[in-house]
């Protein structure tokens, strides 16, 4: 695996043959840096470069240091570029700066920080230990470009006056910018977190942040967060998870990620959001997409192995990133494509009869049963139907297994399993209420065919709803059986084959009947056949009262009621089928 400075650390975009970023050597960097000093430490056996005049860092004396910090206060940068710093010698240096800065404070602060009154240059260094920058305070610039952390960084409660640069840095032991405080712009372009975890938690970035094509080997925590100014994340690539939660983003921003699981709880996007995932996981409920805001796929992001990519990140890559939970989110102004919706909680979101879901979009389909018509289903109503299913089995072992049999069939994902068990249990109203709000949401986007399969989920659901007792159930079995009538004939107006079988078994049956017993004198079954398709497809053809008994009058005008109908809901369904 090639560091983040080396000579192949270079990024990708499909469509272009050239890299856009090279980045030199870290090498390189250390040696040009070191070329530059005129002198090397005057100690002898040591070759590296001066700290302060004479002396590299772990050699210079507490005068010569102090002497140093002096003319840093006066305005002269702090120079430590290509330098190894040891963490004694780091310590040291922050004492003296604590000193300094209590000797022209008045009353003196016993809490008093470190402070870099001016500008202080780490480009190329090489921390040897953990470095503490905890609670240190940098009044100018500070620049850790192609800086080498290999224990682990604490920068803690830090607070930037000016901008700070970690472009091409590399964290070997993980990194912690809790509570820091970034006054002017950030940057940790390719920067690389290594070992352990990144953390932001609490962090204020006041002004822009660049996190373009930085690589995170672990979780990076951006809990509570607050973006003033930023208006892009990325692209960046995580091993683990990215955790947005509680964030704050005051501009519009655009993130662009690859993770194996983003969540954004309770994030507030207060000028709207565009989000590109490559894959992995995403988690977006109590979200505040308080303006226009897009969930997109990103595919045009490619990072070849030398990125730290490895042969199994890139085959995911071709995965359809799968948005796990909406629920309490703004989404009244969210679009969604080229997201899988399969294992995706919509219950609790507000302004679902809003959301645009373009078709690119998978949903989740019924299991492979003759029983179950191939149609979009949320996976509300596939937990609803196994715990219905269990309920069955619970109380009538022997019955159960015959009952909505299927539905647990060819589940594979343990998403689809793990059960809140905090979370209230939804009732097939909710569930058809939920149906209602996304088919609007596709009828106002003019997909017809995507709002019938969820007109067919809500019909369901208003069919499986439990009658109550009392009050209410004459009406409640009412619609009941026309339901139950209406899912047998046309399958809620959406299958025409249904509709289109039954015309023909009724004209059979009637046939038969009319043959029989239908006729005043014997018939052939081709003519009571003749009669019987007049009949259903006519309301106004006279009635050969001389040719027809009492029963076949019958007969015929039940099928003069029953064929046009029949007929106009086999029109209906494949009208819903090919419109657009």
């Amino acid at each position: 695996m090639e560091p983040p400075g080396s000579s192949l650390n270079t990024a990708y975009y499909r469509g272009h043959d050239t890299p856009c970023c090279a980045v030199p050597r870290n090498g390189d960097l250390v040696e040009a840096i070191s070329s530059s000093h005129s002198e090397l430490c005057s100690s002898r056996d040591c070759d590296s470069p001066p700290f302060t005049d004479c002396h590299c860092l772990d050699h210079t004396e507490d005068a010569e240091l102090e002497a140093a910090v002096n003319r840093w206060r006066l305005g002269k940068p702090l120079d430590a570029r290509g330098l190894t710093i040891s963490s004694e010698g780091l310590e040291r240096l922050l004492r003296t700066l604590v000193q300094a800065t209590k000797s022209q404070s008045k009353p003196l602060d016993p809490d008093q920080s470190a402070c870099f009154p001016g500008t202080v240059l780490f480009d190329g260094a090489h921390f040897d230990g953990p470095a503490d920058f905890s609670g240190v305070i940098f009044n100018g610039p500070a620049s850790f470009d192609h800086a080498v952390f290999e224990g682990y960084a604490d920068f803690r409660r830090t607070e930037f006056g000016d901008h700070a640069d970690f472009d091409n840095a590399e964290f070997q032991d993980g990194v912690s910018f809790r509570g820091a405080i970034f006054n002017d712009h950030a940057g940790f372009q390719r920067a690389a977190i290594l070992g352990r975890s990144a953390s932001f938690i609490s962090v204020k970035f006041r002004s822009y942040v660049d996190f373009e094509l930085a690589r995170f080997d672990a979780d990076v925590e951006l809990k509570e967060a607050t973006f003033q100014l930023a208006r892009t994340l990325g692209p960046f690539s995580v091993a683990g998870h990215v955790e947005f939660d509680g964030c704050v983003f005051d501009e519009r921003v655009a993130i662009e990620v690859l993770a194996e699981q983003i969540s954004a709880t309770s994030a507030t996007f207060a000028d709207g959001v565009r989000i590109s995932v490559a894959e992995g996981q995403l988690r977006m409920d109590r979200v505040d997409f308080g303006a226009v805001a897009t969930l997109s796929r990103l595919p045009s992001l490619v990072l070849p192995p030398s990125r730290g990519i490895d042969a199994q990140q890139l085959q995911r890559l071709a995965t359809v990133p799968q948005l796990t939970t909406l629920q309490g989110a703004q989404v009244a102004s969210l679009s969604i494509s080229g997201i899988g919706l399969a294992n995706c909680r919509f219950f609790g979101a507000h302004g679902l009869e809003s959301i645009v879901i373009e078709p690119s979009c998978s949903w989740r389909h019924p299991p492979a049963s003759r029983r179950c018509i191939d149609r979009k289903m949320i996976v509300e109503e596939q937990e609803w139907r196994e715990r219905r299913e269990e309920d069955v089995e619970d109380a009538h072992p022997v019955l159960g297994k015959y009952v909505q049999a299927g539905w647990r069939e060819g589940v594979t994902d343990p998403v689809c399993r793990e059960f809140d068990a905090n979370q209230r249990r939804l009732e097939p109203a909710q569930l058809a209420a939920l149906y209602r709000a996304l088919r609007k949401a596709s009828e106002d986007n003019n997909d017809q065919a995507g709002a019938g399969d969820l007109y067919y989920g809500e019909m369901e659901m208003r069919r499986l709803t439990a009658v109550p007792d009392g009050r209410g159930w004459f009406r409640a079995t009412a619609d009941r059986a026309i339901l139950v009538a209406y899912w047998l004939l046309a399958g809620y107006g959406l299958r025409a084959w249904r509709s289109v079988g039954a015309l023909v078994a009724t004209l059979l049956v009637a046939s038969a009947l009319l043959w029989q017993v239908g006729f005043r004198e014997a018939e052939s079954f081709r003519h009571a056949s003749r009669v019987s398709v007049a009949s259903a497809t006519s309301l106004v053809r006279p009635v050969d009262d001389d040719e027809l008994n009492g029963a076949g009058f019958g007969v015929e005008i039940f099928l003069r009621f029953t064929g046009p109908a029949l007929l106009t809901l086999s029109a209906l369904a494949i009208r819903s089928r090919i419109k657009r």
